[in-house]
């Protein structure tokens, strides 16, 4: 009974409300945010967050590869807090792809040896992204009949390119291990699978259109982030 009351009456730090057992009534922060940090509670807070079947980042992860339309027919319907949010995803995956860049940034990886693919390797950072950008407005061009906006397929590029760089950091860190060359085989593979997740999400149209339309975007994006720096390259040239 002295618990329950001293629950009730303390204060949110957040917002000066009232907590309701074990949350503020009015902004929803958890008791445990009146509480000095420590490391099993900040512990706990990233496995909650992670794995945690509300919207954990885990299962999200999983579900962008076994029913990709799932997550993203599901957010875009408002079923937001049933999966963890585009941004924050995208922006975990994009650290975890570049910090497995750094690591493995002593092994060759590099497909053809002329300059401007180590120019394009030397912008990879910025074609994390680019990529989304420039994707979600292709998307919007080619599967215009869809009717979705921008910033739906904004949220599409986010999560289906966060699920990329994941595939992308795993398979760079067995390559490396294991001392492989097989990159262009990931690469590939993560082209399969973007192609597989936009035929399952626009899901209107005969397959082939779908498919023949999705690598189309894909391709599109490499090559429409490739022109800026050939023109880097060629323009000093000329000059």
């Amino acid at each position: 009974m002295y618990y329950f009351m001293s629950v009730v009456m303390s204060t949110c730090n957040n917002c000066r409300g009232i907590f309701y057992e074990k949350y503020c009534g009015r902004c929803g922060q958890a008791l445990s945010g009146n509480h000095r940090l420590e490391t099993l509670a900040l512990t706990k807070e990233v496995f909650h967050s992670t794995f945690h079947t509300g919207g954990g980042m885990g299962k999200t992860v999983l579900l962008l590869l076994i029913n990709p339309r799932a997550v993203l027919q599901g957010y875009l319907d408002g079923r937001r807090k049933f999966y963890f949010s585009p941004i924050k995803l995208f922006l975990v995956c994009s650290v975890i792809y570049i910090t497995t860049n750094l690591f493995v940034d002593d092994h060759d990886y590099t497909i053809v040896k002329v300059p401007l693919d180590e120019m394009i390797a030397a912008n990879k950072y910025f074609f994390i992204f680019a990529s989304i950008v420039i994707s979600a407005g292709l998307n919007r061009l080619v599967f215009y009949k869809w009717r979705y906006n921008y910033a739906e397929h904004l949220v599409v590029a986010m999560y289906v390119y966060s699920f990329i760089y994941i595939f992308m950091s795993a398979a760079m860190l067995l390559l490396y291990w294991f001392d492989l060359d097989l990159i262009f085989y990931a690469m590939t593979v993560a082209m399969i699978y973007y192609t597989y997740a936009m035929t399952r999400f626009y899901n209107h149209r005969q397959l082939i259109w779908r498919i023949l339309g999705s690598v189309l975007v894909y391709l599109l994006t490499l090559i429409l982030f490739t022109i800026p720096i050939l023109f880097f390259v060629i323009r000093p040239m000329i000059v």
